[in-house]
């Protein structure tokens, strides 16, 4: 996330490096593992196609409202691992849904962690891209 490593007590030149790692480390990342040709279909995509972006970023404190408000009440998880599980089985049934598909879904906003998970046996970023044509995109704060 960006914001994550900064304090107020750090010296300008701490602060200066962490902002230069977290903004490396996001620009690495949206460069969808080094291929300039899926990048750019991505880029013209977003700015040539009429459609949406739908928020799929559920972090934390907004899970467990996602979660009844989908039907899967409080007591049908423990912690945030189950949690965090029931969120990404929701996210995968939208994602894929032969109707959730990208002539009208422009791009889809993830949450961190869904990044790390698997939708129909692929990572989901790449997913969303290769199987569905939705643009990815990474919520980069933690709330």
């Amino acid at each position: 996330a960006f914001t994550e490593g900064l304090n107020a007590k750090q010296s300008d030149g701490e602060f200066s490096n962490t902002i230069d790692e977290a903004c490396q480390m996001i620009y690495d990342a949206s460069r969808f593992g080094g291929d300039a040709g899926a990048w750019k279909a991505m880029m013209d995509k977003v700015a040539n196609q009429d459609g949406f972006i739908a928020a799929l970023d559920q972090s934390g404190g907004s899970t467990p409202k996602a979660l009844k408000l989908y039907g899967v009440e409080e007591t049908e998880y423990s912690g945030e691992v189950e949690m965090f599980t029931k969120i990404h089985e929701m996210r995968s049934r939208i994602a894929s849904n032969p109707k959730f598909e990208g002539s009208r879904v422009l791009g889809a906003i993830l949450f961190e962690q869904t990044l790390d998970r698997l939708i129909e046996g692929m990572p989901s970023a790449r997913y969303l891209w290769e199987q569905k044509g939705i643009v990815p995109f990474l919520k980069i704060d933690k709330g």
